[in-house]
């Protein structure tokens, strides 16, 4: 690790990712000895990961119909999504307000 790894890790946490979110992206850039020890470590992370890679748009049938229109009237949009909020407000019931 370096100073500059740990200050852009500072600048990262500005966003508050989830951590599920910060796990992924390491997955995205771990060479092969780090990756077997991200999937020792969270393997259920590791795993809907690979799911999501090979999905169309990482979206997975569990999570339903998601239309991203951004068209307030649209009827084929979710009324919340934990991903872009709730048509109302903009903000995500579903993790403690954060959108």
């Amino acid at each position: 690790m370096s100073l500059y790894d740990y200050r852009l890790s500072l600048e990262i946490s500005k966003h508050d990712p989830p951590f599920c979110a910060l796990i992924m992206s390491a997955i995205r850039k771990a060479d092969s000895t780090n990756l077997e020890y991200i999937r020792m470590m969270w393997p259920e992370v590791v795993q809907e990961f690979k799911r999501r890679y090979h999905a169309p748009g990482g979206i997975l049938p569990e999570n339903g119909p998601i239309c991203t229109c951004d068209n307030p009237e649209c009827e084929d949009c979710p009324d919340s999504c934990p991903m872009h909020g709730t048509k109302e407000s903009g903000v995500c019931p579903d993790h403690g307000g954060k959108p």
